[in-house]
């Protein structure tokens, strides 16, 4: 039995790092304390140059469940989760970040639900304890329930977490050309059709605080991240689709995005194709901006993105 959990565990969880040495031991730590034992921990370390491959290599002597991947050159976290993905084994897989950590009751809290609701689930969310507030770090849910894909979009906003079928996922990966916002589209396309229970329990733990944080709450605006970002996400229709229907609103905001990143790149067709889809639910004076904007060229269109970046 035991040689089977090995080679076919329950659960995989991915964590990738980045020269998070000093919080990777609680991180890993939380893993190896879960009451349930069947999984698999892959660690994805994308180039670090502090001393996290000496603190992962000490837990792969300590514990065969656990398996490792060095980079030898920073790809970016979500190459670095793309490979976890695809070296993951488990029928069930969850993503952990290396400064975070899962309570001692995670796993198999979350999987109880398959015997006491329905053995047919096949993503399960809950909820984070957000170290800076003491509170959720997920809102708009408060109680258990099942959770259909329009009201995820409508109702859920922050933090969450949870466990998800591996078949759902299948050959779906993060965009890894996106240095950030590549989360929600995967997220978004396995949840679609996905059959989803919502638990109204903190069960991992959120660390907000500290400068250093993964979760980047004041990161600088690096614009030419952000253009790679917009002239990604222009790309990826059925998101924008899926935005458009039950998100009109921001749909739009991403649409003037796409039209000023366009502007930038002096695409001008596709940078009037987005106005226009962006402008029925604009406000007046983002209209004659973005519009101003697309009229005079790519200086004012940077400006003017990088303006409504940072406010956001």
């Amino acid at each position: 039995m035991e040689g089977k959990s090995m080679n076919s565990p329950r659960v995989s969880i991915i964590m990738a790092c980045y020269n998070r040495a000093h919080t990777l031991p609680r991180a890993i730590d939380s893993v190896l304390c879960q009451d349930m034992q069947d999984w698999e921990l892959i660690i994805v370390d994308d180039a670090s140059y502090d001393n996290s491959r000496e603190v992962i290599d000490s837990y792969l002597r300590k514990d065969a469940r656990i398996r490792a991947v060095f980079h030898e050159c920073n790809l970016q976290v979500h190459a670095a989760k793309n490979k976890g993905f695809d070296l993951m084994r488990g029928e069930w897989f969850t993503t952990l970040d290396s400064d975070d950590e899962m309570v001692p009751s995670a796993l198999s809290t979350m999987l109880r639900l398959l015997e006491t609701v329905d053995p047919d689930i096949a993503a399960i969310t809950c909820n984070c304890l957000d170290t800076r507030t003491g509170n959720f770090s997920g809102h708009g849910l408060d109680q258990d329930q099942w959770l259909d894909f329009p009201t995820m979009l409508a109702k859920c906003t922050g933090e969450h977490w949870g466990l998800t079928r591996r078949s759902l996922l299948g050959d779906l990966r993060f965009n890894s050309k996106m240095r950030g916002g590549a989360e929600s589209i995967l997220w978004w396309r396995i949840s679609k059709n996905a059959k989803r229970y919502y638990l109204h329990q903190a069960l991992r733990i959120y660390h907000t605080e500290g400068a250093d944080r993964l979760c980047g709450h004041k990161r600088p605006v690096k614009m030419e991240d952000r253009l790679i970002y917009f002239r990604e996400l222009a790309l990826e229709i059925e998101y924008l689709e899926l935005m458009k229907q039950y998100r009109p609103f921001d749909y739009a905001r991403v649409q003037r995005s796409i039209a000023l990143t366009m502007a930038v790149l002096g695409r001008k067709t596709e940078a009037r194709r987005a106005y226009c889809e962006a402008k029925p639910h604009l406000p007046t004076i983002h209209r004659i901006a973005v519009a101003y904007a697309l009229f005079t060229g790519p200086l004012l269109a940077r400006a003017i993105l990088y303006i409504s970046v940072k406010m956001r």
